[in-house]
């Protein structure tokens, strides 16, 4: 592990060590292990993968199989079975290290934010930069998917032409490994003929292939969590309502700190389009679309005048984890001092802890209760 940074006193440093064990017991070895699982079974599922192509168009005598003489299309067949059932592995293997990994930097984000809090009741107020250091040596997992990773923290990092291209790359590798079982089942179909029998053989397979993404992807829908925010403000309805719909308002309330909004389009209608922008204001921050932006595109679904806007958008962004449509809700009511705010915001991807997007609401309210409180229109 890197050596801690010198500016945190004696008792914070041990407290980070202790913070630090913790998140390797807990989740970083899991994290470990379920990552070698994946590189083992992506390994098989490659090394099968590429006898079942030798086989299709390369080997033209008998194959010699645990002792059985066997023609190249009945060993392509079942080279090919053995191939999708380690695609089927690898795929529910990836979808458990997504989960965990987003869970691992949930439990990261809490313990930056425990150590921080420790750090200013010991009368040693850090910055969270500064802690960088501490939790540097945590493993994740090995091999093809840490390599995977690496490609896509460096070309979000990059930027540019060179960013471009590394997540184009990066971007092919996946689209091949998804396209494999189409393209292997050909490979069979064109050895054997198509024949009635390596049809079914290749359609099972195909099956099984995509039961694997079917699955994640259910498992992905069913985990989706929500948020829900209250705030009263002491303006009238139609004005917090306009501050909705406004870009330039927008643009002031909808942005975390440290950040700045830029709204591309804007189209305050049911049906109308929108895209907008937040980009770090510091080079510190990693953005989920660019080096230091999030960009996110949508429309807006239901409009009631004064009452409620609905919102369906999605983050720009090639990290699987991010992706997915969500809903925005914010439902105005009148109370005897103003108006209630209710934001509900549904469908969060795993890569977004819901406790960062509360806190992000949080703020958010309380920019816009300060704008129309202000007088603002």
């Amino acid at each position: 592990m890197a050596t801690t940074n010198p500016q945190l006193g004696a008792q914070v440093q041990q407290q980070a060590q202790l913070l630090l064990d913790a998140h390797l017991t807990n989740l970083g070895q899991r994290l470990f292990e379920l990552g070698k699982k994946a590189d083992q079974q992506l390994t098989a599922w490659l090394t099968f993968a590429a006898l079942t192509v030798a086989l299709c168009f390369g080997v033209t005598g008998k194959v010699s199989l645990g002792g059985l003489e066997l023609t190249p299309t009945v060993a392509a067949a079942v080279t090919y079975v053995l191939a999708c059932a380690f695609y089927y592995r690898a795929v529910l293997s990836m979808g458990a290290l997504g989960r965990w990994r987003e869970a691992l930097k949930e439990r990261r984000t809490f313990r930056f934010d425990t150590l921080l809090e420790f750090a200013r009741t010991q009368g040693q107020p850090v910055e969270k930069a500064t802690l960088a250091d501490i939790t540097g040596g945590i493993p994740e997992y090995p091999g093809y998917l840490a390599c995977s990773a690496l490609i896509k923290d460096v070309a979000r990092k990059q930027g540019g032409a060179p960013g471009l291209l590394l997540r184009s790359v990066h971007n092919g590798v996946i689209a091949a490994f998804a396209a494999s079982p189409y393209l292997l089942a050909s490979a069979l179909l064109y050895r054997s003929g198509i024949s009635v029998t390596y049809v079914a053989v290749a359609l099972l397979g195909i099956a099984v292939c995509l039961a694997a993404s079917l699955i994640v992807n259910l498992r992905d829908d069913v985990k989706r969590a929500s948020t829900r925010i209250r705030r009263r403000v002491n303006a009238p309805r139609a004005a917090v309502y306009r501050a909705l719909l406004d870009p330039e308002a927008v643009a002031k309330w909808k942005v975390p700190t440290g950040m700045t909004g830029k709204v591309h389009v804007f189209e305050p209608r049911e049906g109308g389009a929108f895209r907008v922008s937040l980009t770090y204001d510091k080079p510190t921050g990693t953005g989920k679309t660019t080096a230091q932006t999030d960009t996110y595109h949508g429309r807006f679904a239901k409009l009631v005048p004064d009452e409620q806007v609905v919102e369906a958008l999605e983050f720009e962004t090639d990290e699987p984890a991010l992706r997915g449509e969500m809903t925005i809700t914010i439902t105005l009511a009148d109370t005897d001092r103003g108006t209630d705010i209710l934001a509900v915001h549904d469908g969060l991807p795993p890569g977004l802890p819901p406790a960062d997007n509360e806190a992000g609401w949080r703020e958010a309210l309380d920019k816009l209760a300060a704008l129309v409180e202000a007088g603002w229109r």
